[in-house]
């Protein structure tokens, strides 16, 4: 797979918590990331939202931000060379 994938997130993402206790964490957001990073910046950022209220089901109240930057840098030759 080609070029980089950044995520920018507040704690409203980790630390949404469902209702036995347990928070979303960093391994489900990046389990979440793996899976969805052939998409859009705008559909990873919605797939990561959407794992986290699916996982919080009703308890989803904390604010959130997410930020997803795609960089594909395609590798050109010097012309001079």
């Amino acid at each position: 797979m080609a070029g980089d994938v950044l995520v920018f997130y507040t704690d409203g993402v980790t630390e949404a918590g469902n209702r036995r206790g347990e928070e979303f964490g960093e391994e489900r957001l990046a389990a979440t990331v793996l899976r969805s990073s052939l998409l859009s910046a705008e559909d990873l950022s919605n797939n990561i939202y959407n794992a986290a209220a699916d996982f919080c089901a009703d308890d989803f109240n904390d604010d959130v931000t997410i930020l997803v930057v795609k960089c594909n840098f395609e590798s050109t030759q010097n012309p001079r060379s």
